[in-house]
């Protein structure tokens, strides 16, 4: 189970992508590679949910993004 403090969250927001800070490691998520995503509202973009460790899905547009190290 992954501790509400290990949880990603959203740190910064521009038309071009998102960074996601996770375990004070920032993660940037495109919406050139990304698409689905970039047609939400933030407010929509904020709801996901963590798979396992560093694996975020949003069900609204069915798409997982692996965050990388």
């Amino acid at each position: 189970m992954i501790k509400n403090e290990d949880r990603a969250k959203i740190s910064k927001y521009n038309n071009e992508g998102f960074w996601l800070v996770k375990k004070n490691e920032e993660f940037f998520v495109s919406f050139s590679e990304y698409p689905k995503l970039g047609s939400l509202e933030f407010s929509q973009l904020t709801f996901f949910t963590e798979e396992t460790d560093g694996v975020l899905y949003w069900e609204s547009v069915d798409v997982t993004v692996t965050l990388a190290k």
